[in-house]
C-alpha cells in the first residue's frame, strides 16, 4: 500500500521557524491527526541540562498537531491555514521528565466534539516504543476576522 505524501509542515501552520516543533503530518482523517517530531539539540526549548525539552511542552506539540489538522483543511481548499487558540489543556499528564535528545515521538490527536469556532480533542504522545508517555485534552479555538480584528485593534467585537 502506498503511503500518502503529507504538504511540508510549514504550508500547514500559520506559524514560521523556530515556533514549527513538529516536524511532519504522518497520517489523518476529517477528524484525527497523527503527527510526528524529534528531539535534537536544536529543537526549540532544548535544555541540555536535562538532555530534552521540558515535558510541560507537550500541552504545545498537542496544539500544533490539532492545528496541523485544520490546516491540512484550509491546504486541500487552496486556502491558508487558520489562525487558532488553544483556549486549555485539562487532564494533561506527562510520565517522563523530558522528551529526551535522539527520541521520535508520535502526537495523535482525535476531535471529541466542536461547534463553529470551538473544538474538544483528546490527545496522546508516544514515544519510539510505542508507549504512551503524554496524554491531555484540549481545547482551541478558530479565530474569526472580527476576533483578529478585535485583537489587533483591542477592541470588542
Amino acid at each position: 500500500m502506498k503511503q500518502k505524501v503529507y504538504p511540508p509542515i510549514e504550508a500547514l501552520l500559520p506559524h514560521s521557524h523556530p515556533m514549527i516543533l513538529i516536524d511532519s503530518v504522518v497520517q489523518h482523517t476529517n477528524n484525527m491527526v497523527e503527527c510526528e517530531f524529534t528531539i535534537s539539540p536544536k529543537s526549540f526549548l532544548f535544555d541540555s541540562l536535562i538532555n530534552g525539552v521540558p515535558a510541560q511542552a507537550g500541552v504545545e506539540y498537542m496544539a500544533q498537531t490539532i492545528a496541523a489538522l485544520g490546516g491540512l483543511a484550509s491546504y486541500e481548499r487552496g486556502e491558508a491555514p487558520s489562525i487558532g487558540f488553544l483556549l486549555g489543556a485539562r487532564r494533561y499528564h506527562h510520565r517522563e521528565s523530558c522528551f529526551l535528545n535522539g527520541h521520535r515521538y508520535l502526537v495523535h490527536a482525535q476531535e471529541l466534539m466542536s461547534d463553529s469556532s470551538v473544538a474538544v480533542y483528546q490527545c496522546k504522545i508516544l514515544n519510539d516504543k510505542n508507549q504512551e508517555v503524554a496524554s491531555g485534552q484540549v481545547n482551541t479555538v478558530v479565530a474569526s476576522s472580527s476576533m483578529l480584528n478585535a485583537l489587533i485593534n483591542n477592541t470588542e467585537q
